[in-house]
């Protein structure tokens, strides 16, 4: 039985088989490989670990452990949720590439360290997107544009064009999909990137760096804006696609309604 993983993508969750490959060695064929250890008919027939690579508490811990409850309660065995964080998810990732290929050690993690990484950092991960034989897929992933409540700007224009005319701007970014995002934005805007300052963080710290002055504004997932825009501590700029936030500012037109056509 080959490997599992769970991959928590961009727009949604995704259920994946993992890498049949050898630990260390990023094969693209290797999905299409037999498993070499023996297969279970049993299986699940003892405990299953799943990793997450994101510390205890943020969003993806929180939906990977609700996912590992539901699969127990399916299965009759315990799926014990093992935290393996670091590197902005790519820890984990290899942690899962490197685990034995028997099915007893799954994962959920983003697109970020899945479908990005592997492809801007190369030499430095050992794994890529087709290194695992994905097989589900739940839990769509929303993101905008938000900034400290009190920003001179109030939507994606006047967000653009006050960079143009500041001399550096700090910007903090969790995973690469999100900076990709804002990079669109940016490039439609004709914004000179060459002033501003990435900052990665991680996603239990970025609403709180951006409301703290740390960073000036991000782009990240809708849960980690939601609770500080309706405490009043971030003000939503804009949400990607062509939907707003009804349940978070209704009155914030979407990013496509502001003249973006970028969709995360």
């Amino acid at each position: 039985m080959k490997k599992f993983a769970a991959l928590l993508c961009t727009l949604v969750m995704l259920l994946s088989l993992a890498a049949c490959g050898s630990p260390g060695t990023a094969t693209p064929d290797d999905s299409a490989k037999e498993p070499t250890g023996d297969v279970d008919a049993a299986y699940p027939s003892k405990a299953v670990t799943v990793i997450c690579p994101y510390g205890a508490g943020s969003n993806q811990d929180l939906t990977c452990r609700t996912i590992a409850t539901l699969l127990e309660e399916k299965f009759g065995v315990p799926f014990v949720v093992n935290n393996v964080e670091g590197a902005d998810g790519v820890t984990g990732e290899i942690e899962l590439f490197n685990a034995p290929n028997d099915g007893y050690t799954i994962g959920a993690t983003s697109a970020s360290p899945t479908c990005i990484t592997p492809y801007m950092q190369p030499t430095e991960v050992p794994y890529r997107w087709d290194s695992f034989e994905h097989i589900g897929m739940f839990l769509p992933f929303s993101h905008c544009f938000y900034a400290k409540a009190g920003a001179p700007f109030n939507n994606l224009d006047e967000l653009c064009d006050w960079i143009k005319t500041q001399d550096n701007v700090t910007v903090c970014f969790a995973g690469y999909v999100n900076l990709v995002n804002m990079m669109k934005v940016f490039e439609i805007a004709g914004v000179d990137t060459s002033k501003i300052t990435f900052v990665p963080t991680n996603s239990k710290e970025v609403a709180t760096s951006v409301a703290s002055g740390i960073c000036q504004f991000t782009c990240h997932a809708k849960s980690t804006a939601k609770p500080m825009v309706l405490s009043g501590d971030l003000k939503l700029i804009a949400p990607l696609g062509d939907q707003r936030y009804e349940d978070v500012d209704p009155d914030c037109p979407s990013a496509v309604e502001q003249g973006y056509d970028v969709y995360s």
